[in-house]
């Protein structure tokens, strides 16, 4: 399934804050979401900002923030006087795999934003009322924002608590759902009893419903040598949640099938894959058939530990998976990673933002 690029950061984005959660986390919020997104993503900032790992992946962006001050989306968003202090929460939703909106909330600094445009000269757009300006390509790391030829990216600031960024097409939507005169998108219920499944708040909260996850009719699936996926049944829909309690971080997914039987199918698929993933995760021989270097072998055990505590059965119709990690264990774990991409790259420039 092809995605856009702003709906791959999207993805992206979420995946690292999935990390950055805390017991304390705001409600989903969609109002501004046109109707007929088939997808919404939750991010909570309020609650990264204060969690152990929120505190660490900021701090060490702002520190890489200081050596380049160029460099990365963060800086980006600094120039526009946004950041990790200033946003409490993003809602994300697409109404197909190559298009998507974002609504933010937080402190948005109307004067300074029109200064950005002014001085870098970005074109305007005007949506009834309202004047946009269309987002400059942005490139860095595994971070990517362009806009599609015809329909431009284009940023506003709604009000002083809220900013847009969609593209043209969508533009007229969100403002319609911003100021009432249509209905938002409403998630389904079931997203709001699943979020409940991790025993503590979630900081990130998703779902994605049969539209993005349909295939199109006469699509062709690209052949691969080895790809251990392409027997699994396509589900129909997945939720998705986030938190930590503090003691434990977790991820839950529940994927939803035609059927129990679809269901318990795709669980004896994946569960089957995973043993014959760790069987196959071996500490590679030293040279002339010297004993294997002993942090491989670490690498390798704490590998198949992770492994271990990744979960799936099948509820009814559902496969669910599910994930957790010690708080204590995954702070060593992203502190020990952080200084071994900063020795000599540019990783440390690259974090949440």
């Amino acid at each position: 399934m092809k995605h856009s690029l702003l709906f791959r950061s999207i993805a992206s984005a979420c995946a690292t804050l999935a990390l950055a959660a805390t017991a304390i986390a705001g409600p989903l919020n969609t109002k501004g979401v046109p109707a007929n997104s088939g997808a919404v993503i939750h991010v909570d900032f309020d609650a990264a900002r204060n969690s152990a790992l929120g505190k660490l992946l900021f701090t060490e962006t702002d520190k890489g923030l200081a050596k380049s001050p160029a460099a990365g989306p963060h800086a980006w968003l600094k120039e526009l006087g946004l950041s990790s202090a200033s946003i409490s929460d993003l809602t994300f939703g697409s109404a197909s795999n190559d298009e998507g909106v974002a609504i933010i909330r937080g402190q948005i600094p109307a004067s300074k934003i029109q200064e950005y445009a002014t001085r870098k000269g970005l074109k305007s757009v005007t949506i009834g009322d309202r004047v946009f300006f269309e987002l400059p390509a942005l490139k860095h790391g595994a971070f990517a924002l362009a806009s599609k030829p015809g329909n431009p990216l284009l940023f506003h600031a709604y009000d002083a608590n809220t900013a847009i960024v969609a593209d043209k097409t969508n533009a007229p939507k969100v403002l319609a759902a911003l100021s009432g005169k249509v209905a938002s998108y409403t998630p389904p219920p079931y997203l709001t009893t699943y979020s409940k499944t991790l025993n503590t708040p979630p900081v990130v909260l998703g779902y994605i419903g049969p539209k993005l996850l349909k295939e199109k009719p006469g699509a062709k699936k690209e052949a691969k040598a080895f790809d251990p996926t392409a027997n699994l049944e396509r589900p129909t829909q997945i939720f998705f949640a986030a938190g930590d309690s503090g003691k434990n971080a977790g991820i839950r997914v529940a994927a939803g099938y035609p059927d129990a039987e679809k269901a318990q199918e795709a669980v004896t698929q994946i569960q089957g894959l995973l043993t014959i993933l760790s069987m196959m995760t071996t500490a590679p021989q030293g040279k002339d058939g010297a004993p294997p270097d002993p942090k491989k072998v670490e690498e390798v055990k704490q590998f198949k530990a992770l492994l271990a505590r990744l979960k799936v059965s099948a509820s009814g119709s559902y496969l669910t998976a599910s994930f957790t990690y010690p708080t204590e264990d995954a702070l060593k774990a992203l502190q020990a990673a952080i200084n071994k991409a900063g020795k000599g790259t540019t990783a440390e420039t690259e974090g949440p933002f």
